[in-house]
């Protein structure tokens, strides 16, 4: 139980510290509490909604650490270039009263931590009566907006009459499918939740009469990362590799599952250096009031700009970990720094676990069966990441009948590869390195000096 216990508390630390979330869609002002138990009901639902929020993301990033690590490698670079953007406008066209923007509000930015408010020019939702595709999309998002979270009330969030005109123009112009179909939707509304190449944008067109005049350690403040938990995920980390260096050194065997937090540490640390300037569970955002309403050609701007997945993925305040990072003309490259974020993260974990290529196991086949899934989860994405490189792809393209099917062969064979037999080798070596336990050596219960050192466990 030692050995169980400090293993899934390296788990449990590092997922929970790295879990960045956007701010959640904000309520309504809420009438005064008529009681004492009415003030407490609802402070127990404003902290459950947040919490279990966290804890669903937590439970994902248990199951796929690598999305984490490849969805903030491309959000750091997306930030990155966003903030060179900013500041190099604001060289030539800084107000006073503006702050100077750094990687840090940009950051916070595309968390959804600033919301443009327009002034109230409601439309009356009960005249969308349609039976058409899109409205039907859009009074099932004023629907969810409406139920808000069950217990505090609705959404501060309605329909715009200037923006619903426009969005059934667009939508009136445009295919069902196509791609920006769910964008002109949700900004039909009065709030608008800008990234910072959106903001800068809105800033360019007079949208917004100037940047957020809000500091770094003002941001910061707002920051609620727990240094504690920080701290101790460190020391358990250190802690376990520290035993783990030990034991080799002493011909001694580590356990399946301390191979496996080990590989949960090493994502959790890239992902956390990726994330370090970004804040951490903020949950009210910066409101900036709107100097004008926008026409129908920068309603067109900001469709073809907009989040479609980061803005209805709020309303339902489902699991999210922040806005798609969108830079103008280098969106589809920081997708692919991301997929290929996430390949490195599979070929990171995978190869941690060759590390008990030698353990013993209940059987010689489950040995076998955990060798293979091993290197099946730290080589396969390798093809997969060399097939999804755009100019790879157009250059088999452009070779014939017959190295184009040999081509597309072998895009099926791996895709199949990839969903069938890549999730059941994750989830076989998840599950052996808890079965194993039951069927450790001797040695691997025979305690090194490093228990003394302070650790949880």
């Amino acid at each position: 139980m030692d050995i169980i216990w400090s293993s899934l508390t390296i788990m449990f630390l590092c997922t929970w510290s790295i879990t960045h979330l956007t701010v959640p869609p904000q309520l309504r002002p809420l009438p005064p509490a008529k009681s004492f138990w009415e003030e407490c009901r609802r402070g127990i639902l404003e902290a459950w909604y947040p919490f279990r929020r966290k804890v669903l993301w937590m439970l994902f990033n248990i199951m796929v650490p690598e999305y984490f690590l490849g969805k903030a490698l491309a959000e750091y670079l997306a930030a990155r270039q966003s903030t060179k953007m900013v500041v190099g406008f604001q060289s030539d066209n800084k107000h006073d009263n503006e702050a100077d923007w750094t990687l840090t509000h940009t950051h916070f930015a595309n968390m959804g931590g600033f919301f443009v408010k327009f002034d109230s020019d409601h439309a009356d939702t009960g005249l969308i009566t349609g039976t058409d595709h899109s409205s039907q999309r859009l009074k099932r998002l004023i629907d969810r907006c409406e139920a808000g979270y069950p217990g505090l009330g609705p959404f501060d969030w309605a329909v715009h009459k200037g923006h619903y005109d426009m969005g059934k123009k667009w939508l009136d112009e445009h295919e069902v499918d196509h791609a920006d179909h769910g964008s002109a939707t949700v900004l039909v509304g009065d709030v608008w939740v800008l990234s910072s190449s959106q903001l800068l944008e809105a800033r360019k067109l007079g949208i917004i009469n100037k940047l957020p005049n809000i500091t770094k350690a003002q941001i910061n403040d707002r920051n609620k990362g727990d240094s504690l938990v920080k701290c101790l995920a460190v020391v358990q980390v250190v802690w376990l590799a520290i035993q783990l260096v030990i034991r080799v050194t002493m011909g001694r065997q580590s356990s399946q599952i301390e191979i496996t937090a080990l590989a949960f540490a090493l994502c959790a640390l890239i992902t956390y250096l990726l994330l370090l300037t970004r804040p951490k569970d903020v949950y009210t955002p910066i409101v900036i009031k709107a100097a004008r309403d926008v026409n129908y050609d920068e309603f067109c701007t900001f469709v073809r700009l907009s989040q479609m997945i980061f803005w209805l993925q709020r309303p339902q305040y489902t699991i999210t970990t922040g806005a798609e990072p969108y830079i103008e003309g280098q969106s589809d490259v920081y997708r692919k720094v991301g997929n290929l974020g996430l390949y490195g993260g599979l070929c990171v974990f995978g190869a941690v676990h060759l590390i008990a290529w030698n353990f013993d196991y209940p059987n010689e086949g489950e040995r076998m069966a955990w060798r293979i899934s091993a290197l099946m989860v730290t080589f396969l994405p390798i093809p997969v990441a060399i097939f999804d490189t755009e100019p790879l792809s157009d250059a088999w393209a452009d070779r014939g009948l017959v190295k184009r099917t040999f081509y597309y062969a072998y895009n099926i064979f791996f895709i199949c590869l990839i969903t069938l037999a890549f999730p059941a080798a994750r989830l076989y070596l998840l599950v052996e390195s808890f079965r194993s336990t039951y069927f450790l050596p001797p040695s691997t219960y025979v305690a090194t000096w490093a228990n003394n050192i302070p650790h949880i466990g």
